[in-house]
Formats: C-alpha cells, structure tokens, sequence
C-alpha cells in the first residue's frame, strides 16, 4: 500500500490510535513512516512541555558555514513541489500544530466557562442528635464561586431513613427554616446551591432529618444531624 496518510500520522503523534489494520501493518515494516511518526512525536512532546535536548554544535561547524556563505552567490529558491518525503513531513507537522492550537483553545474555552475556583468561606462539624446511629457524623462547607454559593454534605454512619434524607438551613433558635434538597437512603455526599439574597449570617445551621414519604413538605423533627458554620 501507499505510505500513511500525514494526517493519520500526526494524530497518532498526538496520541490517538490507528483504526485502520492497513495503515497499523504499514507502519510497523516502514522505516520511512515510522521515522516521520517519531519526528512529528517529539515536536508533538516539545510542544506539550516546552523541553528540548539541543546540543550545541562545536565553533568550527558555525565558522564553516559562515565561510560557504561569503564564497558563494546566493542560493536559488527551491522549485514547488518539494520533493515528496519533505512535502508530507511538512503536512504532517501543520496537521500536528493545528491540533495542538485546538485542544489549546477548547482548554481554555472550558476554564473560562467553568469560572473562577471555588473558595470555602465556612464549615461545618456536624454531630448526632438523640435517635441518630452513635457512630454518624458528617459536615459541611460552604464554597463561593464568583456570586454563586453551594454547599456541599458529607455524612458518615447514617441509618436508612424511613424515606429519605432532607438537608436544611435554620436558624440557631429555630426560627427560621428553609430546605435545601433531599438525599437518598445510602447517599452520603450532596452538593445544594444556597438561594440567591438567603442570609447565612441567620440561617448559619445545617440541619439533615430523617423523612417520611408522606406529602407533607414541612420538617418531621425527626433530625439526626446537625452543626453550625463558622468562618
């Protein structure tokens, strides 16, 4: 067969596999292709990492090339096309570079979206309440991402609850309630957005309460743990 395509070339220098059993049988008997393959792989390394293994060529090679330069009338423009070996190199590489610029930009593209890192602003420890297993525990944190704010539950040793899980924000003295989300029997890790204008500095408690499927939206006062944020 024909020598590889430069472009399944330089996707497999980027690391993608060959699909084609023709083109996997070529390279593997073809010095030819299989050098461009190893070129277009270290251009492809030094591009990902910025390392290169240059060796500096001794004073002599640099005073000979100036010397041919002097001696000689200047070199006339190599005539299109380039011999073949030296044309699919070259398409190889464009492939290779272009590739690179790509999954450069759809990084970036994906950072951007993903906005700012969260920071935890606030945790929170929290401990068994009477009817919970003594071995339960959990907590919580708050993470701020730009004006966005969730909060994320972990729980160790919980029961299976009478229907499900039910995480809360309240006040210290109970005066105010407001429900986040459920989790399910065996769940123990959740992640909740916090209501846009909610003021934690009020609903500073987290609340998890075991909940019966009975319709009835409002807490059972069955709570198995709880714990208060703090800075």
């Amino acid at each position: 067969m024909a020598h590889c395509d430069p472009n399944v070339l330089a996707l497999a220098a980027l690391g993608e596999p060959i699909a084609d059993a023709a083109e996997r049988s070529h390279l593997a008997g073809c010095v030819e292709c299989s050098d461009e393959l190893e070129s277009l792989a270290t251009t492809v390394r030094v591009a990902r990492t910025g390392q290169a293994d240059l060796v500096l060529p001794p004073d002599t090679v640099w005073q000979g090339v100036q010397a041919t330069l002097a001696s000689e009338p200047a070199p006339l423009p190599i005539p299109l096309p380039l011999n073949r070996k030296r044309s699919r190199w070259l398409a190889a590489v464009s492939v290779a570079a272009g590739l690179l610029v790509i999954a450069g930009s759809v990084a970036i593209g994906r950072t951007l979206a993903q906005g700012p890192t969260p920071t935890t602003v606030a945790v929170a420890t929290l401990t068994t309440l009477p009817g919970a297993p003594n071995n339960a525990s959990g907590s919580a944190s708050l993470q701020q991402r730009g004006s966005s704010r969730t909060i994320e539950v972990d729980t160790v040793g919980l029961a299976d609850p009478q229907g499900f899980y039910e995480v809360w924000l309240m006040s210290p003295d109970d005066s105010g309630l407001v429900s986040l989300g459920t989790m399910s029997g065996g769940q123990t890790r959740a992640s909740f957005p916090v209501p846009d204008g909610l003021p934690l500095a009020i609903y500073s408690n987290v609340d998890i309460s075991d909940e019966p499927i009975d319709g009835n939206p409002a807490h059972s006062a069955v709570s198995l743990l709880r714990g208060q944020f703090t800075v």
